[in-house]
């Protein structure tokens, strides 16, 4: 009997234990707590808007659960929690007039927000608004972009699902609203995009915008553009299919493709109009850079840790200069070492006629020190020669008489 009675036991456990947790409802909702979170189980208005709490009296809201809001026919818009981090498959199913989503958080952490795609397609739709930045979300052709509180946009996602050998255009305005960027990695990984170009007003790409498009080859950048961030278009068919070296895009320098030779001297090519951030990062070679007048924006750390970099030459003059937009994490870069109006041209005849001078005073000095030389061998043999002189017009003096000059004589000793 008490084996009997504690197999029973164990039984009602595990019963108990696979059972939901116990539902609790309010007005408008039912909910369910799981593994210390409140999941919505069921919507239970009819209303053509619905406001999920944050707060229950059991704690706060962080699930959505498959067929939360299944057939809601009437629901129009939703609030969702800042506390939200999961929407399950299915929870907004037949919701099919549902236009707006209203999140009580930031871009940012909306990105975070793990939504279901399956069942779930009209409510990633809808347009989502953030208001706790007066910001919102909308869905266009091509992409998803973003509305600020100043009614300006910028490109906030790439849609799935391009056909083979896409081509977008990016419009710089969508309902009289100004287009300003394109988000950080809004296209990154995004495969069948073969063509972009971006129209006139669109003013800058953040960093890896489109890296690893991979069959993206024909790029058409606006004059409009006032920045390009680090590796927004790395490995892409145009990046793959360019020759290692120096990458340049509609007159952006955009990178370098391979490994950066041990170079002392960078040229940036004229005619361009700007340095994508971070583009010469931590090269430890540079010790000179050259730009060409017309340049206009030198990218956020685009020479940051270019510990060697001494001299900065400008085609330009002073004024010119002082109209470059220079990125934060360049100090390197300061007035105190730039040479106005010198190019790689001017700057080659500088240096030859920098060397010719020095060769010419070399060769002054070595033909002074010669003629010295010369003239003191000179002055030193007419010494000698007038001492020589001298000695050999002096006058002989006279002998005794008793000696003969020219032989000896001898004297007999008489007995």
């Amino acid at each position: 009997m008490g084996k009997r009675k504690i197999a029973i036991f164990f039984a009602v456990m595990i019963l108990v234990l696979s059972l939901p947790s116990v539902v609790f409802a309010d007005d408008e909702f039912e909910y369910q707590v799981l593994e210390g979170a409140v999941a919505v189980v069921r919507y239970k208005g009819g209303s053509e808007k619905a406001e999920i709490p944050q707060q229950t009296d059991d704690g706060t809201v962080k699930v959505i659960l498959s067929g939360a809001f299944k057939e809601s026919k009437n629901l129009k818009s939703v609030v969702i929690p800042e506390s939200v981090v999961k929407i399950e498959e299915g929870a907004f199913e037949g919701c099919d007039d549902l236009k707006d989503v209203y999140f009580e958080g930031s871009a940012e952490v909306w990105n975070g927000v793990h939504a279901e795609s399956k069942g779930n397609e009209s409510f990633l739709r809808a347009n989502v608004h953030f208001t706790a930045t007066g910001e919102k979300i909308c869905e266009g052709e091509f992409f998803k972009y973003r509305i600020s509180s100043e009614n300006e946009i910028t490109v906030y996602k790439c849609k799935n699902g391009y056909q083979k050998d896409t081509k977008i255009t990016f419009p710089s305005k969508i309902d009289d609203m100004a287009v300003i960027g394109i988000d950080e990695g809004a296209f990154a990984n995004c495969v069948n995009v073969s063509e972009i170009r971006f129209e006139e007003g669109i003013r800058y790409i953040d960093k890896k915008a489109f890296m690893n498009c991979s069959d993206l080859k024909k790029i058409d950048l606006p004059a409009s553009l006032e920045r390009i961030g680090k590796d927004a278009f790395t490995e892409t068919a145009f990046y793959r299919n360019s020759a290692d070296g120096s990458i340049y895009i509609d007159g952006w320098y955009c990178g370098y493709k391979g490994e950066m030779p041990e170079e002392a001297d960078v040229r940036i090519q004229r005619n361009t109009k700007g340095i994508a951030d971070f583009a010469f990062y931590g090269n430890k070679y540079i010790v000179n850079v050259f730009f060409p007048k017309g340049i206009g924006y030198i990218g956020n750390g685009a020479f940051s840790d270019c510990i060697r970099l001494s001299e900065i030459f400008f085609e330009g003059g002073k004024n010119e200069w002082h109209k470059v937009v220079i990125g934060a994490g360049n100090d390197n870069i300061s007035e105190k070492n730039i040479r106005y109006n010198t190019t790689i041209d001017n700057y080659s005849v500088e240096v030859y006629k920098g060397l010719c001078i020095t060769l010419l005073i070399i060769t002054g000095v070595l033909v002074a020190v010669l003629v010295y030389c010369i003239a003191r061998i000179v002055v030193q043999n007419r010494i000698i020669s007038y001492l020589d002189e001298a000695l050999n017009t002096q006058p002989v003096p006279e002998q005794h008489p008793h000696i003969q000059r020219g032989r000896k004589t001898s004297h007999k000793r008489r007995n």
